[in-house]
């Protein structure tokens, strides 16, 4: 199956009107073909003030709500053969969890795949988010938003195995590309990363265990973004493994933070900083990484002290 998009399409500009919490969302296809060299533009300029409800609790939250229930154990995520593909088991959540998300394309366990020649602009908040993937491979993908618009991460992946991203350019408000938990062999090749957060593994750990393994980012640029390559996890009770990561081959200019590790991850106190992370990272490389920084410190290796970082 092949979906070519020519043009532009133009996303509600009230979020209210998404009818889930996507614009548009691809799920259970094999061997699907997204291309066309057209654009989608998510038009989030109304969304970006009220993405920062973390910060400022004066903000008005966007009016698209996924409700996560308390209590949640072992839940179980099928690929729609009755084969479970991903168990969370976090613990019994005591209290209920509120995301307000407006993603501009979803993949939901799409596998086998190709998106190519695909333009995806200023999107309410995460761009694209791939969830269950398996052999799908971005190439020649583009993404665009203001480096001032909040949580407008380019790329999030999660619970996903063998995903490529090649000869691609983002540059956005959040993270280029986030690798969250359950990943593994994840490739990102000649991709031109800025404005932006960089290229982050995690964060890990912060309300069940997590692993990702097989991490390689290679041939890549960074222009002036505020970190280069990341792994980040939370001070927490959980904890989960990260290893077989691997940075090699890479530019950096103007870059303010162009390698860091930080297992004490916690935006806006949402942890206990007594706790230390208990997630393990192993195996990791940072290999021919050259360029300029924008502050003194170029390298910061910040490891757990219950936990630390192993082979490095």
């Amino acid at each position: 199956m092949e979906l070519q998009v020519q043009g532009t399409l133009l996303a509600p500009i009230n979020p209210s009107s998404y009818a889930k919490d996507s614009w548009i969302t691809f799920a259970y296809i094999d061997q699907f073909k997204l291309s066309g060299g057209g654009t989608f533009d998510g038009q989030g300029q109304v969304a970006w003030k009220q993405n920062n409800c973390g910060r400022n609790p004066k903000c008005k939250r966007l009016p698209v709500v996924s409700l996560i229930e308390s209590y949640i154990c072992n839940t179980r995520l099928e690929s729609g053969t009755g084969i479970p593909i991903v168990w969370w088991n976090p613990g019994c959540w005591d209290s209920i969890v509120h995301v307000s998300y407006c993603f501009s394309l979803r993949f939901d366990f799409i596998t086998n795949s190709v998106v190519q020649d695909v333009t995806v602009l200023d999107s309410k908040n995460f761009h694209v988010n791939l969830l269950g993937g398996k052999n799908l491979t971005f190439d020649r993908f583009t993404i665009t938003a203001p480096g001032d618009s909040v949580n407008t991460d380019g790329i999030h992946i999660g619970h996903s195995n063998g995903i490529n991203i090649i000869n691609s350019n983002i540059a956005t408000g959040d993270d280029c590309i986030s690798i969250g938990g359950a990943c593994e062999q994840i490739r990102i090749t000649n991709v031109r990363c800025g404005h932006g957060h960089g290229i982050s593994v995690g964060s890990l750990g912060k309300t069940t265990d997590e692993f990702v393994s097989g991490i390689f980012v290679r041939n890549c640029t960074f222009y002036d973004t505020d970190n280069g390559v990341r792994i980040k996890t939370w001070p927490a009770l959980h904890g989960g493994m990260a290893s077989d990561m691997h940075f090699e081959d890479i530019m950096m200019k103007n870059v303010r933070n162009p390698i860091i590790i930080d297992q004490m991850y916690c935006p806006w106190n949402q942890c206990n900083p007594k706790l230390p992370s208990k997630v393990k990272i192993s195996n990791v490389t940072f290999k021919n990484i050259r360029g300029s920084s924008a502050t003194a410190v170029a390298v910061r290796l910040n490891c757990s002290s219950s936990f630390p970082c192993q082979k490095v």
